[in-house]
């Protein structure tokens, strides 16, 4: 059974920022209440309140938790009370893109079931990507893809 989730250290990273950026609206907000808001005010607000409240619905929307078991695959979506199930014979394609930074290897795999939309993870996003990668790779491996442009999501 292989449980992947997003990383903590990821979740606090994205966290921290999403913080700071409602903390700057909300103090800026405060000018705004009190009537004695500036021009500069209102740019703070746009800048770091526009991007701080799509960020966290974005953050919010896709966490998922991926649950392999028993040649199945389970994905829930806690914050939206959304659940995907398909098992492995319902998978189209898979392709695992590698890109070589200046020291790191980032990795991202794609899996597209006959049904619904492509499922996205990536090693520096989740725990347990090299599981999963080595399962799909021995159980699915010839319904591997390629290159990522042949796996065709739409």
């Amino acid at each position: 059974m292989i449980n992947s989730k997003p990383k903590t250290s990821t979740l606090f990273s994205l966290g921290a920022f999403i913080l700071l950026c409602l903390t700057i609206t909300g103090y800026q907000s405060t000018y705004l209440l009190s009537g004695s808001a500036q021009w500069y005010h209102y740019l703070f607000m746009i800048v770091f309140g526009i991007p701080g409240i799509i960020l966290l619905l974005r953050v919010l929307i896709s966490y998922k938790t991926i649950l392999i078991k028993k040649e199945s695959i389970t994905i829930k979506y806690p914050f939206i009370m959304k659940k995907k199930y398909f098992k492995l014979k319902d998978i189209e394609a898979w392709c695992q893109t590698e890109i070589s930074t200046n020291n790191t290897t980032f990795r991202h795999l794609e899996i597209k079931a006959l049904k619904g939309s492509p499922i996205k993870i990536s090693n520096k996003e989740n725990t347990e990507y090299e599981r999963i990668a080595t399962y799909l790779r021995r159980k699915a491996g010839k319904k591997e893809a390629k290159e990522s442009s042949g796996l065709d999501v739409r």
